[in-house]
């Protein structure tokens, strides 16, 4: 039998205090009791998930908005893997950008790096220390093209000037109507840590010719097709152009 995932009812809320407040009495090792608070919190909102034990039915793991742990009794066999990769689809159908997850306990950043997460120390050199258990995932989307195309180049910097993730970027791009451009895939604009530059800017050039510099979260980008989804998280799938 397959384990089966789902958001959290009260009764798996009530089996998860249990289990965790056993394993905090009994000083087990990686125990999220102090985390409790925040796993309440997630339940609240309808953001808690859980995993179920095939055979008993019990919640065995959970995730709470990225908190991930899997009961101590029944860790080391795929469990975790299991629900990372039905958050992982989850997010993906719900058209999301990017993942966040705290690497705790530190042990555990093989895990999510084996999962295709990246530590934002290693995304960000200046990574401050209440960051360096941290991970994310872009969440890539294609688009396909099946108008005339048009070469877009797009810079991202900070405030200082600093490039932010490998850009500039080429690709193409094809117009839909008269001023919609669709890019050939979701363009992903993330800071992981937010550098002294302060808030990204953005640069786009299309076919030679520039039309949006300045400040990601400004309404003039908006308008051209830069979506906020965060203060550091911004993404673009379509520019609208004036010709």
């Amino acid at each position: 039998m397959e384990p089966t995932i789902g958001k959290a009812t009260q009764s798996d809320m009530d089996a998860i205090e249990v289990w965790l407040k056993d394993e905090h009495e009994r000083s087990i090792e990686d125990c999220f009791f102090c985390n409790l608070p925040e796993i309440r919190h997630a339940y609240s909102q309808g953001r808690l998930l859980v995993l179920h034990d095939p055979e008993s039915g019990e919640p065995i793991a959970f995730d709470a908005n990225g908190i991930l742990e899997v009961r101590h009794d029944k860790r080391g066999k795929g469990y975790g893997k299991q629900l990372v990769e039905y958050c992982i689809e989850k997010a993906r159908e719900g058209d999301r950008c990017v993942l966040r997850i705290q690497c705790a306990p530190s042990s555990s950043k093989g895990f999510w790096k084996k999962m295709g997460f990246t530590l934002y120390s290693e995304a960000r050199p200046e990574c401050p220390p209440e960051k360096m258990d941290c991970a994310f995932m872009l969440l890539e989307k294609q688009h396909p093209l099946s108008g005339p195309k048009v070469p877009v180049i797009i810079y991202v910097c900070d405030e200082c000037d600093n490039p932010l993730g490998e850009y500039p970027l080429s690709l193409w791009g094809c117009w839909t109507d008269s001023r919609t451009i669709l890019l050939e895939r979701r363009i992903i604009i993330f800071n992981p840590v937010m550098s002294r530059g302060g808030d990204p800017c953005v640069r786009i050039v299309v076919d030679e010719k520039e039309i949006y510099k300045e400040k990601a979260k400004r309404e003039g980008a908006k308008e051209i097709g830069v979506n906020c989804v965060a203060r550091d998280e911004f993404f673009i799938d379509m520019l609208r152009v004036d010709q």
